[in-house]
């Protein structure tokens, strides 16, 4: 039986890389949206999908001269990418839309929650 890989989340800024997470809670949300007529069910819309992942953990790259924080203040977008699901990488584009966490200077991490939200991701 082949051993399955699993790594880490990456966000990259402007083409570079920032930081790393580790532990991921990642949610699918289709935005179908069911529709009824007059004989009941009728189907599903097509709704704009998205996906959101939080962090609890983000690590940013030693040697950055701008801190994470400021990409999240900033609103800026930046590219995801979530770890292998069976050899496959998901790349997204999103924006933080909810932190609250506590620094380690020590171990150089940032604790907490972190929500990230984007469209639907592009699989490599």
């Amino acid at each position: 039986m082949a051993m399955v890989r699993v790594r880490h989340a990456s966000l990259y800024a402007f083409g570079k890389k920032i930081a790393e997470m580790y532990k991921t809670d990642t949610e699918f949300s289709s935005g179908d949206e069911p529709v009824f007529g007059d004989e009941g069910f009728a189907g599903f819309t097509d709704g704009a999908s998205t996906v959101t992942i939080e962090f609890d953990t983000i690590v940013p790259v030693a040697g950055m001269s701008v801190a994470v924080e400021q990409y999240l203040l900033n609103k800026t977008d930046v590219d995801v990418t979530n770890g292998l699901i069976n050899a496959k990488i998901w790349q997204l584009t999103m924006r933080c839309t909810k932190a609250k966490y506590t620094s380690d200077a020590k171990a150089g991490s940032l604790n907490g929650a972190f929500t990230f939200m984007g469209g639907p991701p592009s699989v490599t």
